[in-house]
């Protein structure tokens, strides 16, 4: 478990780089395919005076990764509603550097080498980052720093998909301060306090639909199942539709909740029977328990 648990909270911390085991016991992998989108010249990379790598494509600046940063902690995991929630209890940092070895790049623990970076580029011309720490250092997760060019939005990744934009989560800044306090009891587990916090934020920020539907989760995770399809409807209008199969099945648990037995039968119905829908299977779970009811 504790090892899982890892992998998905390394994920996190890389922010857009996606965690995997490579089969090798002992050690931790986490890979940064880069996309060269239609940008022509090779790629080449170094590692600057001022301790940042950096990628280049020709003649551009593709990515800076400034720094790595060791986390241990004592993970608390739990699930609501088929989402991931982890709370990291008294965290310690341990910032890494960068040294070049000939064509290596090390991650040093101040004197101590605890991991490698790899780089290469694979037949598709894609550049492919690997950054590798071994398990026996004792880190429970690596947060990887890197600068933001215009545009740039992160996401993310891993055994759960996370909605929540991750620019500025590891950060606090004046632009997130309002929205990192309105998602601390929602971090907790505590719903109905996350309700309260997240109302007024989204008052003032309608077109936010992220956090409109992290009230909307919140508000039917505390009771108040027709306040939360209210807020469901809204998401659904977003044109751009990122939530629709979470939409879709937490407008059916708001059904369940209201006791709207026969909407909520055939909703089911109809949500199992989209074998392409995320939720499909968990509507075929429900179904079966509605018609038994």
């Amino acid at each position: 478990m504790r090892r899982r648990v890892f992998l998905f909270l390394l994920t996190l911390c890389l922010l857009a780089l996606l965690a995997a085991c490579d089969g090798q016991p002992n050690e931790t992998q986490a890979e940064s395919w880069i996309d060269p989108a239609t940008i022509d010249g090779p790629w080449t990379w170094e590692l600057g005076d001022d301790g940042v790598l950096r990628f280049w494509r020709g003649e551009r600046l593709m990515q800076s990764w400034t720094a790595v940063t060791a986390l241990r902690f004592e993970p608390r995991v739990w699930m609501l509603f088929g989402f991931f929630h982890i709370k990291r209890a008294t965290p310690e940092e341990i910032d890494l550097t960068f040294a070049a070895d000939g064509g290596l790049i090390k991650l040093l623990d101040g004197a101590r080498q605890v991991g490698v970076v790899r780089i290469a580029v694979n037949e598709h011309d894609d550049l492919t980052v690997a950054l590798r720490v071994g398990d026996a250092n004792g880190y429970d997760g690596l947060r990887l720093s890197f600068v933001k060019n215009d545009g740039d939005r992160f996401w993310g990744f891993g055994e759960q998909y996370n909605y929540l934009d991750l620019i500025g989560q590891r950060v606090r800044t004046e632009q997130n301060a309002e929205l990192l306090d309105a998602m601390e009891p929602y971090a907790e587990g505590d719903l109905a306090e996350a309700a309260k916090a997240l109302q007024p934020y989204v008052d003032r920020h309608p077109r936010e639909v992220e956090a409109r539907f992290h009230l909307a989760v919140s508000l039917l995770g505390s009771g108040q199942p027709y306040d939360a399809e209210l807020q469901l409807d809204f998401v659904e209008q977003d044109p751009r539709r990122v939530f629709r199969d979470e939409t879709e099945w937490y407008s059916l648990l708001c059904l369940v909740c209201s006791g709207q037995r026969d909407r909520a039968l055939a909703g089911a119905k109809e949500l199992a029977g989209r074998k392409d829908h995320r939720y499909s299977g968990a509507a075929a779970r429900l179904l079966k328990d509605l018609e038994g009811a």
